[in-house]
């Protein structure tokens, strides 16, 4: 089936900043495809775009409960949008192939749809140390339109009654369990054991016939390992497995009509409900807080019971309390401070063999000011990396300073120190020295938070291409540019940074579609490698109008890349 005009018209709406419905009608002219026999379309496509519409879904979910900010939500978005402007582009015009996927996997994808009794198909319970793999799972269950809740650690941090309110009432209204089994979730999660044993007790053990509990084992996990009260549900090996798991079930139950549980309707009963509930959870915790075991929440997920527990054996090994683990007193953590002291780095001269100044007009006097850029060191995982840049406050006069530790990994910002930066920061010292001394037990302590280790010499830039652990790597920044409705000049409008690896392919690192105010220009100058060898971060000089126009700013982004994953 030729499908070139239906790929230029989804290009077309991305690049009207319209990427949501993009997504949706990708995935939906797929299903459309598949349920009426039309194509026999690689499972791989059809794999990409239905995580690529959970990815999407899972975002308006996060903003529609407000635990995603909105520089979070642009970023992740734009991230989105890169791919599947990626996967369109390599979506052949012919979509015919060899594997086809179970048309059922869409037919069947919701587990009673018309039932508005619940809010969420399935509570996703996971530790946030398998964070990654919950995610993957949420995805792809958001791709096939399930609901699903996802404790994100922010809202867990939240505490106090707003997060044990929400995890009663998320529990309440969820038809189904998953939990993700590990080692962290079932061995030093506090919170998943006092959400499975609840779901357990007050939901599945009343209710079988409608709802469930799916267990999923994370990497290196053995059943054997599994809780006595959950040994007798299947375990899934992954994700697939997981959701076909789901689907069976829902075959199995197709044709027959759907057994509602009954919840009395009468408000006093739902109140009563309610309390019992939360009375249950209160009982949970405070036995583990006389333990001296309360500590931050976790989560998980499943798979398909193959038999279920009988109710008597259930209360027998709830009560047996030598059946579980000793816990361990979780301590107020402390910050090790480690190393030879951080010191004022040097500055990074952007201005190398890669950066031409002729497209910024650098080359002429007072036509531009570069933002000088100090990069402290990477993090001993290579998940982070520290950096600090020194500002002129053009509006008002005096000196700033920013101070960021980044994740490398989705380009947040974790941690940041602005000084003499915004309003009411006068008779502030203009001396970066003074500055870095009257502060730095401060930053010191921050910048141990994420194991920072500042590089024993001057920081150097590496250009590309560049062999790193024997393969070379290249990397290309494409833009697009746009007629300034105010400044009457050419500006930014869309940049995407692809990156090659040699025998691996390429990945799309960075995509941003630019708002009303964008830079003037952009530039790759290099990056700089983690030292493993395992990650980067890309230096991008962005070119922004002065204040008043000449000079105009050049300073630096860095955009985070994964030299082993994610090329195809």
């Amino acid at each position: 089936m030729d499908i070139k005009n239906h790929k230029e018209q989804w290009l077309d709406a991305i690049a009207k900043g319209k990427a949501g419905d993009a997504i949706e009608e990708v995935l939906g002219f797929f299903q459309t495809a598949i349920d009426n026999d039309t194509t026999t379309l690689d499972s791989t496509y059809f794999n990409q775009i239905v995580l690529l519409a959970g990815r999407w879904r899972g975002v308006d979910h996060e903003v529609g409960i407000g635990i995603i900010s909105s520089a979070d939500e642009k970023l992740e978005r734009n991230r989105i949008t890169a791919s599947l402007v990626d996967f369109l582009r390599d979506l052949p015009d012919d979509i015919n192939a060899q594997e086809s996927p179970d048309a059922d996997l869409i037919q069947k994808k919701i587990l009673d749809t018309e039932n508005h009794q619940y809010e969420y198909d399935f509570f996703l319970c996971y530790s946030s140390k398998d964070k990654n793999q919950a995610r993957a799972i949420w995805e792809k269950l958001r791709g096939l339109s399930f609901k699903v809740f996802l404790s994100e650690e922010s809202l867990r941090l939240s505490g106090g009654e707003s997060y044990f309110e929400k995890i009663q009432h998320s529990l309440q209204k969820s038809k189904n369990f998953i939990l993700v089994c590990s080692d962290n979730s079932l061995g030093d999660s506090t919170w998943v054991e006092i959400e499975y044993q609840t779901f357990f007790n007050e939901f599945y053990v009343k209710d079988k016939a409608n709802r469930r509990i799916y267990l999923i084992k994370a990497r290196g996990f053995q059943e054997k390992d599994l809780p006595l009260l959950l040994r007798r549900i299947q375990l899934s090996d992954d994700v697939d497995s997981l959701i076909m798991s789901i689907l069976n079930l829902s075959k199995r139950k197709a044709g027959s009509p759907v057994q509602s549980r009954q919840l009395a309707s009468s408000s006093n009963t739902k109140k009563g409900l309610f309390i019992g509930l939360g009375a249950v959870l209160a009982l949970l915790l405070l036995a583990f807080i006389f333990r001296g075991a309360l500590g931050f929440g976790e989560q998980a997920n499943g798979s398909t019971p193959i038999d279920t527990p009988p109710v008597e054996d259930t209360t027998e090994v709830i009560d047996n309390t030598d059946e579980l683990p000793e816990e361990e007193v979780i301590e107020e953590p402390q910050i090790t401070l480690t190393g030879p002291p951080y010191r004022i780095p040097e500055v990074l001269d952007i201005r190398n063999e890669s950066f031409d100044l002729v497209p910024w007009q650098c080359n002429q006097p007072r036509r531009c000011r570069f933002v000088p850029f100090q990069f402290i060191g990477w993090s001993e995982d290579e998940k982070y990396i520290a950096y600090m840049t020194q500002h002129d406050n053009e509006a008002a006069g005096g000196f700033g300073l920013i101070i960021q530790v980044q994740n490398i990994e989705n380009d947040k910002i974790e941690w940041e120190w602005k000084y003499g930066i915004g309003e009411g920061h006068d008779n502030l010292s203009d001396d970066i020295v003074t500055v870095w001394n009257e502060h730095y037990d401060m930053v010191e302590y921050e910048l141990a938070k994420y194991a920072i280790r500042q590089t024993p010499t001057a920081a150097s830039i590496t250009e590309f291409p560049y062999p790193v652990n024997n393969r070379t790597y290249s990397v290309r920044l494409d833009r697009e540019m746009k007629k300034h409705q105010f400044f009457g000049m050419d500006v930014l409008d869309v940049e995407t940074i692809r990156v090659f690896a040699e025998g691996m392919g390429s990945k799309i690192v960075y995509y941003n579609k630019h708002g009303d105010y964008p830079p003037l220009y952009s530039q790759l100058v290099g990056g700089l490698v983690s030292p493993q060898g395992n990650k980067v971060a890309f230096i991008k000089a962005n070119q922004r109008r002065g204040w008043e126009g000449p000079p105009h700013l050049v300073e630096v982004e860095l955009i985070g890349c994964d030299l082993v994953e994610g090329f195809r």
